[in-house]
């Protein structure tokens, strides 16, 4: 059976102490807007833009319609899925120009028909979210928790994990997050992680040791890629990586990615390739799993439990973070519990996922949901 939403229905003395409490906290009992996207969701940065014009005026003008476009483009790959790609709109300067909320500029170099700087632009998320679902193509705007990556390679039998001849690991921690959805987290390899884990235990999904390591980096999941490197054999080399990804809610999952390259092909280009590989499925697989339908919506009575005014403050401040979370309706307030209307989008599980990227927890006891803060 659903739930039904609170009503809004207080007598006596605990209506009195509610007003009162509400009115300090500046928190309104009506309907609000709970939250606008993550400010840095909507902000594309380090765009270096180059132009050359008649003059440096008309050189700076055409940067900065250059490096917007280019923002926008960025942003837009960002939150949709790479199926989708060729559906994307491709609006005019003019346009695009109309989307952006405002720039910054850095590093700026100029001669007389030259321009150089680095941008830095916020984008009106009401207007891409508006510019998407004209086009009908998904999206999310739920960003992940660092996802740790442990990267082991294996070649002729031995193992390297926090060795420098570790290539496969290097190429992992130049990987860049920007612009990513899901991004990853490297551990810097130092004494503590050496004696927390080793290839062995890595590879064979020691969950204690990926659990110590979780916890060292305050990450929600441990991603091992096992790379195997095989001979070389009619002129192609083979590489196998054994994905393993574990995590306290979801344990472990196991899956298997096979690339193949010409002899002629160095090591190093095989596993720049797998590289770009497994991390494009790791940030498709988040997005495909948290694609917002803005059609489907619901609302969903919670209590909260608190600790004081203050706490209370800080997690429903956390709550209007979360991307799925369209408004939110206080209900009660007392010393120890919030009750609030929770209108969100999509289903409970993207609620569930997009309220634990923010720290809180979703749990449902005896037919009655809570929110509790981790």
């Amino acid at each position: 059976m659903a739930s039904r939403p609170f009503a809004i229905c207080l007598f006596g003395l605990q209506r009195v102490v509610f007003i009162a409490v509400m009115a300090i906290a500046g928190v309104s009992a009506i309907p609000h807007s709970a939250r606008a996207a993550d400010p840095a969701l909507y902000e594309v940065n380090d765009v270096q833009v180059d132009a050359t014009a008649e003059s440096a005026a008309a050189a700076r003008n055409e940067a900065l319609a250059s490096g917007e476009r280019e923002a926008f483009h960025r942003l837009i790959r960002r939150l949709t899925m790479r199926e989708n790609y060729n559906r994307l709109p491709n609006p005019d300067r003019a346009t695009i120009s109309t989307y952006v909320r405002d720039f910054s500029v850095s590093d700026e170099k100029t001669s007389s028909v030259r321009y150089l700087a680095k941008m830095h632009v916020r984008f009106r998320s009401r207007d891409i979210r508006q510019l998407l679902s004209e086009f009908g193509i998904p999206f999310t705007e739920t960003i992940s928790k660092p996802v740790l990556v442990i990267p082991v390679l294996e070649r002729n039998g031995s193992y390297s994990l926090w060795e420098e001849t570790n290539d496969w690991r290097l190429l992992w921690s130049n990987l860049s997050s920007n612009d990513r959805m899901a991004p990853l987290m490297h551990p810097i390899g130092d004494l503590t992680d050496i004696s927390k884990i080793g290839a062995q235990h890595a590879v064979s999904g020691d969950t204690g040791r990926l659990q110590a390591m979780l916890e060292r980096y305050d990450s929600t999941a441990v991603l091992v890629v096992h790379a195997v490197l095989n001979t070389t054999v009619a002129n192609v080399n083979g590489l196998e990586v054994y994905i393993t990804r574990y995590s306290p809610t979801d344990g472990i999952q196991r899956r298997t990615s096979r690339y193949t390259a010409p002899a002629t092909e160095t090591i190093g280009s095989l596993l720049a390739s797998a590289v770009a590989d497994v991390s494009i499925s790791v940030e498709e697989g988040w997005k495909r799993e948290n694609v917002m339908n803005m059609g489907d919506r619901g609302v969903l009575p919670v209590s909260v439990p608190i600790k004081s005014l203050p706490d209370w403050l800080a997690i429903q401040s956390r709550i209007a973070e979360a991307a799925v979370v369209s408004q939110m309706e206080v209900v009660l307030l007392s010393r120890e519990e919030a009750r609030i209307n929770l209108h969100h989008l999509g289903d409970l599980l993207q609620l569930k996922v997009a309220l634990a990227q923010k720290d809180l927890r979703l749990v449902q006891l005896e037919g009655a949901w809570a929110i509790h803060a981790e």
